[in-house]
């Protein structure tokens, strides 16, 4: 709209529109079904509708644990963040992951950093990377530039008990990410293989392509994530356990501190 247009302008002559493509070498992509996720791919909606569904979690499939326990603590079976959903989500639920996911989705396209694994033509996986000396985040130019793709944020990620979670979670991550990420590095934002067909190896395939790509630029990987099954997997494909920090949350005193809360992970270069 003319109001978007008149408010970049002003920001870019702040200075405010200092965010710009960070390309890197990757190499070549050994593994065929692995795919650089561009804007024109027909799978687009798709890889991004899929991401939405492993991230936020239902019945028979956890979701993202630290994200999930932000928008209702007492949602886990075993009341466990890392353990799937006792009902099925709630409109609330993903759309406050699916704000996440367009989010990342739009910092991947930028950095040409989404990659997806396709099988049949079909995506089953996908990963979204900041690559190295590359912003974490939007800058205000980069979303309004890129509104009808990111979209405004979930009211639970703006108010009520679910935002001090979430503030309390990203002023954790923030500096669990400068202590351990502190040199050039790949970040991994979102990485999960579609929920309806889990236990088929997607999730192993799509990272060994990663890992690969990490070791082409010769730069290690950072994450976090939560849970021992997350834990192990990470560990098989050769992260390292840096800490684990239980979220508290001192706004409403609340903790989330099963199996020690959020765990920083680091692949070595």
């Amino acid at each position: 709209s003319i109001i978007l247009l008149f408010a970049a302008f002003i920001l870019s002559a702040m200075g405010c529109c200092t965010s710009s493509p960070v390309h890197v070498d990757i190499g070549i992509i050994t593994n065929p079904n692995v795919c650089l996720v561009k804007r024109d791919d027909p799978d687009l909606e798709t890889i991004k509708s899929m991401l939405t569904d492993a991230m936020t979690g239902n019945t028979t499939c956890p979701g993202e644990g630290g994200m999930s326990w932000c928008i209702d603590p007492s949602a886990f079976q075993n009341d466990d963040p890392s353990m799937p959903l006792k009902e099925e989500p709630t409109e609330f639920r993903r759309g406050s992951m699916a704000f996440t996911v367009r989010y990342a989705a739009a910092m991947g396209l930028i950095h040409s950093s989404f990659f997806a694994l396709k099988k049949d033509g079909k995506p089953v996986a996908g990963a979204i990377m900041i690559p190295p000396n590359a912003p974490r985040d939007l800058s205000m130019c980069d979303m309004i530039a890129k509104w009808n793709d990111v979209k405004p944020m979930h009211p639970s990620q703006i108010s009520g008990p679910s935002s001090k979670r979430f503030m309390a979670l990203i002023t954790m991550m923030e500096k669990q990410h400068k202590k351990y990420a502190s040199e050039p590095h790949w970040y991994l934002y979102v990485f999960a293989s579609d929920p309806k067909i889990q236990g088929k190896g997607h999730g192993r395939e799509l990272m060994t392509a990663l890992t690969a790509i990490a070791d082409n630029t010769g730069h290690p990987i950072y994450l976090e994530t939560m849970g021992q099954r997350n834990e192990r997997f990470y560990n098989r494909n050769g992260f390292l356990t840096k800490e684990r920090k239980v979220l508290e949350v001192k706004a409403t005193g609340e903790r989330m501190e099963v199996d020690g809360g959020i765990i920083a992970m680091v692949r070595p270069a």
